[in-house]
C-alpha cells in the first residue's frame, strides 16, 4: 500500500510538471534582446499578466507546438477603454455648434475676414463660433451678424434723424431741390456737382455718393469755390459748406455705433455693399412711400415701403428667415447626430468592460534545431462582443517587448484600439 502511494506521487508530479519541448523553449535565451535571461525567467515574472500558462501540442502539420499565454490584468485595458470613450466624447462635444450664439460687430468683421481667407475651404474653422461647423452653416452666422448691424443701424439712424446736422441738412436739401431751375440757370458750371449730371445723377451732392467718399467735398469744386470765396451766390456757398459740415457729423454718428458707409477697408463694420447702406439712403432722402429695389439670391425684388424703419423691419424678418431655416434644416440635425455619437460613447465608456485580454507567443520545434519564434498576438475581448486579434505583423516588437516585460502602450493599445474603432463606427 506504500508502495503504490509512492508511484502515484511520482506520477503526480510528473503530469504537474513542464513537458521535454516546453523546457526546451524556457531554457533558450535570446541573445540580441537580454543574455541574462531565458525565455522561462523573462516571461513567467511579468507583473502585467495575471497568470501565465505553458502547453505543448502537434498542430495539423504535425509540428511540435510551444505556447505561452499571460492572462493581463484588466485594469489597465479597462483604463484605456475609459478614457478613449470619454476623449471622443468630449471631442464630438467641441463640434457642437451654438445656435444661439450671440455675435458682435467685432465678431462679424473676423467672420467676414475668415470667411475670405478660407473661401476655398469646405470646412473651415469660423472664429465667431470658436468650433467646427458645416460649411452650410455659413449663411447662419451673417444671418446672424446681420441682424445685430441691423440693430445697431436702427439705433445710428434714430440718433441721425434726432440730430441738429440732420434737420439743418434736411433744410439745406430742400432748398436745393426748390432752386433747382435757378442755381442751374445762375451757376451752371456747379450745377452737375450739386444735381448730378443728366446721364448720371448719383454724382451731385443730393445723391447719396458723397456719404460713402469722405474726401468728396475736399475734391468738389462747389466745395472749393464756396471755400475761396469765388462763388457769386454767397447763400449757395453758406449752405454747401453747411452741407459738408453735416455730411462729416452724420458719419460721426455711424462711426458711434461701429458702422461706416464707404468704398474700401476700415477698422469700423463697412456696409458700402450691404442692403443696410438701403436704409441709411433711404434716410438721407427723407421719408415718404416709395419703392425699393433689393438684389436677393431670387433676383431682383421691387418693396413697397413708407420709411426706412420699415425697410430695415423687412430686412430683419429675411434675416430672421434665413437663421431659423438654417437651425431647423442644418444645425439642429447636425447638433443631433453629434449628440447622439456622444451618447453612445458615454454609454459605451460606462457599460463596456475587459472581459479578457491576452497575449499568445508560440513556437516551433524542429528536432534539435534552437525553438524557431512562430507567433506573438493579442487577443482581446469586451463583453458582449467578438474578439479582436492584433495585426500580425507585430510579432517582433510584440515578442521584443513581452521579453523586456514592457508594457508599450503603441503595442498593448492596438487591438483595443481596433475593438473601439470597430463598435464606435
Amino acid at each position: 500500500m506504500k508502495k503504490i502511494t509512492i508511484v502515484l506521487s511520482v506520477l503526480i508530479l510528473t503530469a504537474c510538471g513542464d513537458s521535454s519541448q516546453v523546457k526546451q523553449v524556457k531554457d533558450y535565451v535570446y541573445d540580441n534582446i537580454d543574455s541574462t535571461l531565458t525565455i522561462g525567467n523573462a516571461l513567467d515574472n511579468r507583473n502585467i499578466c495575471n497568470k501565465t500558462k505553458w502547453d505543448s501540442y502537434k498542430d495539423e502539420r504535425d509540428r511540435n507546438i510551444v505556447e505561452y499565454t499571460c492572462e493581463f490584468k484588466k485594469d489597465r485595458p479597462n483604463q484605456f477603454l475609459k478614457l478613449t470613450f470619454s476623449g471622443m466624447a468630449g471631442n464630438l462635444k467641441t463640434m457642437l455648434v451654438d445656435k444661439n450664439i450671440n455675435i458682435a460687430l467685432d465678431d462679424y468683421r473676423k467672420f467676414k475676414e475668415e470667411e475670405e481667407r478660407y473661401k476655398n475651404v469646405k470646412y473651415p474653422h469660423y472664429t465667431v463660433y470658436k468650433n467646427h461647423i458645416d460649411a452650410k452653416a455659413r449663411s447662419h452666422i451673417e444671418a446672424k451678424a446681420k441682424l445685430v448691424i441691423y440693430d445697431n443701424l436702427k439705433k445710428a439712424l434714430l440718433e441721425i434723424e434726432k440730430s441738429n446736422a440732420f434737420a439743418r441738412y434736411k433744410e439745406n436739401r430742400r432748398y436745393l431741390l426748390s432752386n433747382k431751375a435757378t442755381i442751374k440757370m445762375e451757376e451752371s458750371y456747379l450745377a452737375p456737382s450739386i444735381y448730378g449730371y443728366d446721364d448720371d445723377p448719383t454724382t451731385g451732392i443730393l445723391s447719396y455718393n458723397p456719404f460713402f467718399q469722405w474726401d468728396f467735398f475736399y475734391n468738389s469744386p462747389i466745395y472749393i469755390s464756396a471755400k475761396d470765396g469765388s462763388l457769386s451766390n454767397k447763400d449757395l456757398a453758406k449752405r454747401i459748406k453747411q452741407i459738408e459740415e453735416d455730411v462729416t457729423s452724420i458719419k460721426k454718428i455711424l462711426e458711434k455705433h461701429g458702422l461706416i458707409f464707404t468704398r474700401g477697408k476700415s477698422s469700423l463694420v463697412n456696409l458700402y455693399n450691404d442692403d443696410s447702406r438701403l436704409a441709411y439712403e433711404y434716410l438721407l432722402q427723407g421719408n415718404s412711400a416709395k419703392n425699393i429695389t433689393l438684389n436677393t439670391k431670387d433676383g431682383k425684388k421691387t418693396l413697397s415701403v413708407k420709411n426706412y424703419q420699415e425697410l430695415l423691419t423687412y430686412l430683419e424678418g429675411v434675416e430672421n428667415g434665413i437663421a431659423r431655416g438654417i437651425v431647423e434644416k442644418v444645425i439642429d440635425p447636425y447638433n443631433q447626430n453629434i449628440t447622439n455619437k456622444i451618447n453612445q460613447f458615454e454609454k459605451r465608456e460606462k457599460d463596456i468592460k475587459t472581459e479578457s485580454y491576452q497575449q499568445k507567443i508560440k513556437w516551433v520545434l524542429i528536432g534539435e534545431r534552437n525553438p524557431s519564434l512562430m507567433s506573438c498576438e493579442l487577443e482581446f475581448k469586451a463583453d458582449g462582443y467578438p474578439s479582436v486579434k492584433s495585426d500580425s505583423s507585430m510579432l517582433s516588437s510584440c515578442f521584443r517587448n513581452a521579453y523586456k516585460s514592457n508594457y508599450v502602450d503603441q503595442i498593448y493599445n492596438q487591438p483595443i484600439m481596433n475593438f473601439i474603432n470597430r463598435v464606435a463606427n
